[in-house]
């Protein structure tokens, strides 16, 4: 059948193999000389309406003299009128040293089909294809990556298993190895997948992070590792043979049933996964393939037309995203190993509705149905197998899963065409007939589930054990180190620091490469109980550039990226001692008096800090709310005598708001020779600047007394920090006292919420009343 789309008239000729290889034969240079091109094939199509479009050859090429060889050739097929894309001099450069080139031209134009010729592995989306497929390249970057474990590598021998131009490839790799040492050797099968739209980095956090979730319950290839700059996710090679070429068996019915149940545990997961299958995606999947079909089988419009519009409006109404999925959960992704079922190819995993992978699954049976018993319903019942299998084990409403399921039959309609199966326009009508009965099971009358974009719903706790995982921080931070530094990270150790909860806070030592130089950092982290990390980055790097240039200013720690999933914070903290290293001392007291100077310079600098202030009022609510929770009667009383007197005199200071940042514990101050800096910033915001001096001074009160040893020199450090702060800011303090009692209060809740029985918060309350009367 022949194909017409206006934008592009040389489509009917690039999908007639006969048709390219005669243009070849005509354009290539090498054709004149020693090369005769025999014959071609048709292994992918990447098209839809508006494109691009991408068409993919397998050529059999011939050197005189030698033996035909097989060579993948991808066509840029031009709209009307257009250019054709130039690779990159770089990649050029890379083919023109490739060994495996057979054909000396990368690039032929075919001006009168119109269309362009690429030699793989030239792929501008895939720059990393070169590395990826030559064994000497990936001998060299596994030894590399392995290097810390001690491990050498010795020889890789590299097998391409798929490529899709500009979009994937896959690739299996033997992998020889020996331990460095003891010379032991060791044999390892690898898979390498890339992905031209997805960072290796993030499809391995993800993996990484499913298949630990997974253990026990699941099985999956076990994640191995990834290389940033070929844009390669790793895994290992597992045994089993696909499930959709044993559907003949007579087991196939219990594998089913075990696929069912694997997938139902793999809905109940909670996992970190960055990427989220919206309803208007699930949605516009739909019209995008339909706008195919309308293409390649206009006969089929009005039909094609009605489906789709009533098909794609009742996924978006009924999506609703509450689990990962695999979102491309098919028969040939399930492996049979005896009687163990193993799901691979989680390229597409992400957050969204489970229903996705359950439709999908079952639309992907009836091209197996057709090929092994000759009619697209042969495994309908095996499929009302799987699905109430499924349904036992999670639940769910079956009219969903039929309507999931009537998408998916509508997208496998148009991938027939894209794989160019010979029966792919008979494939079309049956399969489009098949969509529309099948619609009619999923009832639109049903009640409609309300959309949601929820993200993964992970406690603290979680989100914790999560930030202490090396192998899945260090996926996460690659590629901020990547921006930040210009490093390739290949190991990260992870220490938790703090008390403040499990691995709340915490160091990440991270090693790697810059260009052929071995590179380290060690950085910090923290686990917020709040949203909102893209914009306190970004404040904080706003205003570490305010105080930059101002000589007393504080050096500021430097954010290099956040994990939204887990909500993780890292930062590299500035240089220097600890102040409570060096209380006591001069160099304590002239740090102490520093970092007076230094608060009040921030206090002065102008910011666009793009935030609401926060008041003076809005932190004694705060107080009043953690007082009712925490504090005991007796106690209650007399800390909320100091709130009223802080409330009443607060409303009488003159509004005041400057950069802030709320909290600042002593033991995050940090003096070097020239400056002195902050390891950690908890917050960047506008607030009236005495909180920020009285809450140090709060926390420095609370130091004194809970180290005996060291009060009076705490004591000392905050008279020193007092004295330089009141003297440098260009406005009189009023009211540092009256807030600096309210947060000595709000310190005793805290110290009271923790269970402390040592006396602590009254000590604190009872500071509060006497700065009150000061």
């Amino acid at each position: 059948m022949q194909i017409h789309d206006p934008k592009f008239p040389g489509l009917p000729h690039a999908l007639d193999p006969d048709a390219i290889v005669d243009a070849l034969r005509a354009a290539l240079p090498e054709c004149a000389e020693d090369i005769t091109v025999e014959d071609g094939t048709v292994v992918d199509v990447r098209y839809r309406p508006g494109g691009p479009c991408w068409v993919l050859y397998r050529l059999k090429l011939r050197r005189d003299g030698g033996r035909s060889r097989r060579q993948l050739v991808s066509g840029e097929v031009l709209p009307a009128g257009g250019r054709p894309s130039q690779p990159p001099r770089q990649l050029l450069a890379r083919y023109a040293a490739h060994e495996g080139a057979l054909l000396r031209t990368p690039v032929v134009h075919l001006p009168r089909i119109p269309m362009a010729l690429h030699a793989y592995p030239v792929d501008a989306s895939l720059p990393g294809l070169f590395d990826a497929a030559e064994p000497d390249a990936m001998r060299r970057h596994l030894d590399r990556l392995w290097e810390r474990r001690g491990v050498r590598v010795r020889q890789v021998v590299t097998t391409p298993l798929g490529y899709t131009p500009h979009a994937r490839a896959a690739f299996r790799y033997e992998v020889l190895s020996e331990a460095r040492s003891s010379g032991v050797p060791e044999l390892r099968r690898l898979i390498g997948k890339m992905h031209a739209k997805k960072p290796a980095e993030r499809l391995f956090a993800d993996q990484w992070a499913v298949w630990r979730a997974a253990r026990g319950r699941v099985r999956m290839a076990p994640p191995v590792g990834y290389l940033g700059g070929v844009g390669l996710t790793l895994q290992e090679q597992v045994r089993g043979e696909r499930l959709g070429g044993l559907v003949d068996a007579p087991e196939f019915g219990r594998w089913v049933r075990l696929t069912a149940r694997a997938l139902a545990s793999l809905h109940e997961l909670e996992v970190p996964l960055r990427t989220r299958r919206r309803p208007d995606e699930e949605a516009a999947s739909v019209q995008r393939w339909a706008g195919v079909l309308l293409t390649i089988r206009p006969d089929l419009a009005a039909r094609v037309g009605r489906l789709r519009d009533r098909l794609s409006a009742a996924v978006e109404a009924r999506t609703t995203l509450s689990s990962p999925i695999h979102a491309d959960f098919h028969h040939t992704n399930v492996l049979v190993d005896g009687e163990r079922v193993t799901v691979i190819d989680f390229d597409e995993m992400a957050f969204g509705d489970p229903m996705v992978d359950v439709g999908r699954f079952l639309a992907s049976l009836r091209v197996p149905g057709r090929r092994a018993f000759g009619s697209v319903r042969a495994l309908n019942d095996t499929g009302d197998v799987f699905l109430q299998e499924y349904l036992r084990r999670r639940g769910g409403d079956e009219k969903r899963a039929r309507l999931f399921e009537a998408a998916a039959l509508l997208i496998a309609a148009g991938s027939s065409f894209r794989i160019q199966r010979a029966t792919w326009v008979e494939e079309v009508s049956e399969l489009v007939e098949e969509a529309e009965r099948v619609f009619a099971l999923a009832s639109p009358a049903a009640r409609v589930a309300k959309p949601t974009t929820d993200r993964p719903r992970l406690t603290l706790e979680e989100r914790a054990q999560w930030a202490a995982d090396g192998v899945f921080m260090q996926a996460s931070l690659a590629p901020h180190v990547q921006e930040r530094y210009g490093a390739e990270v290949t190991d990260c150790d992870v220490t938790p620091q703090d008390a403040a909860g499990p691995g709340r806070r915490l160091v990440y030592d991270l090693r790697g490469w810059r260009g052929t130089r071995r590179w380290r950092v060690k950085l910090e982290g923290a686990v917020r109980q709040r949203g909102g990390l893209r914009r306190f980055s970004e404040r904080l790097e706003l205003l570490r550039a305010a105080i930059a240039g101002t000589p007393a200013g504080l050096t500021l720690p430097r954010p290099v990226g956040h994990v939204p999933t887990i909500g993780v914070l890292v930062w590299e903290p500035p240089a220097g001692t600890r102040l409570s290293a060096v209380i006591g001392t001069p160099r304590g007291t002239s740090a102490a008096r520093r970092f007076g100077q230094g608060l009040a310079a921030l206090h002065e600098v102008r910011a666009a800090l793009e935030c609401s202030p926060w008041t003076i009022e809005q932190e004694v609510d705060g107080v009043r709310a953690r007082l009712d929770r925490t504090v005991r009667d007796g106690l209650r009383r007399r800390a909320g005598d100091v709130l009223d007197t802080v409330e009443r005199e607060g409303r009488a200071l003159p509004a005041k708001f400057a950069p802030a940042l709320r909290t600042l514990p002593p033991q995050h101050v940090l003096c070097d020779d020239g400056r002195i800096g902050l390891r950690r910033v908890d917050d960047v915001g506008l607030a009236h600047p005495s909180l920020d001096a009285a809450d140090f001074l709060a926390r420095v009160t609370l130091l004194a007394l809970t180290v005996p040893a060291e009060a009076r020199a705490w004591t000392a450090v905050g008279g020193s920090f007092r004295e330089a702060y009141e003297a440098s800011v260009g406005w009189r303090p009023i009211g540092l006292c009256t807030l600096e009692a309210g947060a000595l209060v709000r310190l005793a809740c805290r110290e009271a919420g923790r269970g402390r029985a040592d006396g602590v918060a009254e000590w604190l309350i009872a500071a509060a009343e006497r700065t009150l009367a000061a």
